[in-house]
């Protein structure tokens, strides 16, 4: 979990706005996660008790995705689906997401499921909790 307090980046293609009850934004980077979006996005909403906005990055137009855009978004209206404007990769889709994402936190999270979403509440928890979490990767605290 990043923790933006310091200061925040700007907001480079936002798709929208995000309003201030929101906590927490998930960067999701994807490349031809058809078969997996729909599947994340409805874990985290089920996981999830926190106010959350989820940033999908993608690089390119035909990533197929983007084919499962509206079933997303019938789930979860909020997901925001951004071109990635850094280049292509994960590391850049990475920065165009927290450059995107307007929340104090940000989570860096694969469409996959190999990151478990109710790891993002337990951080979330810990965060203002004894020892005060600074950084978490993958689960484990740094």
């Amino acid at each position: 979990m990043h923790d933006r307090s310091e200061g925040n980046l700007s907001a480079q293609g936002a798709a929208r706005p995000v309003g201030a009850e929101v906590e927490i934004t998930l960067v999701v980077p994807v490349y031809d996660e058809e078969e997996n979006i729909v599947s994340f996005v409805e874990e985290v909403k089920a996981t999830l008790d926190i106010p959350y906005q989820i940033v999908v990055v993608f690089d390119r137009d035909e990533d197929t995705t983007l084919r499962k855009r509206g079933a997303v978004q019938a789930i979860d209206p909020t997901v925001a689906f951004v071109k990635n404007t850094g280049g292509t990769g994960v590391i850049n889709a990475f920065r165009t997401g927290f450059n995107v994402a307007q929340t104090r936190y940000v989570v860096p999270i694969m469409a996959d499921l190999s990151d478990t979403p109710s790891t993002i509440a337990d951080m979330h928890r810990k965060r203002a909790g004894p020892g005060n979490l600074h950084r978490t990767i993958s689960g484990v605290s740094a």
